[in-house]
């Protein structure tokens, strides 16, 4: 964790994230995947590292987990894992309430146009859908009518950020947009996640940066951050091969693999019976966060590598569970 990183509370994370991010929580069983988090931290393929792993996954317990937020507004967890032995005794459960906690929030993402970023026009196009689920209530009856809204959001770093949300046929943000266009270096293509939270009625606004990634799916992060992200996944991967206790950081994107899985979910997969042909189906998260896109697979053979010529978003279903499938598209959406 650098110094200029900060904690996000654990809810608006999740919702700055997105609904198919699952981090799991302290004392739970999770198996990790020590070549699913090198290939989320790394542009350069797998192979080039010449890499010996003695297990493809390994059943650890989390000890703790940290949610956090780096200097450009990226959300991402620090998860400390620790060696689950079958004679050490586990830590106690102290249960999980993320349900509850996530009932409390509404969330509403939308990705930027070239007009929502042009400096020129200096505002930002609200989806009515967003302005009515989001931002307070407006009495549109009362005398005399008002159509403006000053709305303050707080940031990842708690920082206030104050919209003039002006109202009619359409909604916009004007005031205080391109201050905060500017300081965020949004660009067409990222989103912006507006958030509510009931119990306390705030508003909260993330970001979520957009894909730039390699012809396998990779990250291309800046230089500096892609070494160091590197540099800290293997040294995970060495302390876990040795059975020390470490830490991993996941950047949660769309169609990355997840690679600390919760021990139910792969225990069970594990023990489904299979045979070639098997039919499988999923929902895939796609960029625009509020759809959702189902996939149909079939099981071809069993293994512990990944076929080149997988998609993505079947790799992520299959990965280290030695399932090699063949998907296809369905081409069907839906929304949360």
């Amino acid at each position: 964790m650098s110094t200029t990183d900060t904690e996000v509370d654990p809810a608006v994370w999740n919702a700055i994230a997105g609904s198919s991010v699952q981090i799991p929580p302290r004392s739970s069983r999770v198996y990790y995947f020590p070549q699913g988090h090198l290939e989320n931290s790394s542009a350069t393929p797998i192979q080039s590292y010449g890499l010996f792993l003695s297990r493809p996954f390994i059943l650890c317990q989390v000890s703790s987990v940290q949610f956090l937020s780096d200097n450009s507004d990226q959300v991402y967890a620090k998860i400390h894992l620790q060696h689950l032995h079958p004679r050490r005794p586990r830590l106690r459960d102290i249960g999980n309430n993320s349900e509850n906690v996530q009932n409390d929030l509404t969330s509403y993402a939308k990705i930027l146009t070239r007009s929502d970023v042009n400096k020129q026009y200096g505002r930002f196009c609200v989806p009515k859908s967003c302005a009515e689920l989001i931002f307070p209530w407006i009495d549109v009856s009362a005398e005399p009518p008002t159509a403006f809204q000053n709305l303050i959001f707080k940031d990842n770093f708690n920082l206030a950020w104050e919209f003039r949300h002006v109202y009619g046929i359409r909604h916009f943000l004007t005031s205080g947009w391109s201050s905060f266009l500017n300081s965020k270096k949004l660009v067409a293509g990222d989103s912006v996640v507006f958030i509510r939270k009931h119990s306390t009625n705030e508003l909260f606004i993330g970001i979520r940066r957009s894909i730039h990634a390699d012809n396998m799916g990779r990250w291309n992060f800046p230089l500096a951050k892609r070494e160091k992200r590197e540099k800290l996944a293997l040294e995970a991967i060495s302390l876990a091969d040795q059975g020390i206790s470490f830490d991993v950081e996941y950047y949660p994107r769309v169609g990355t693999r997840d690679f600390v899985v919760s021990a139910e979910r792969v225990e069970e997969t594990l023990f489904i019976s299979k045979s070639s042909g098997l039919r499988v189906k999923m929902a895939v998260e796609t960029e625009l966060f509020s759809k959702k896109k189902w996939f149909l697979g079939k099981y071809l053979s069993e293994g512990y590598e990944i076929k080149e010529n997988l998609s993505e978003d079947f790799q992520e279903l299959c990965f280290g569970l030695g399932f090699f499938l063949d998907g296809e598209n369905l081409g069907h959406d839906f929304l949360d």
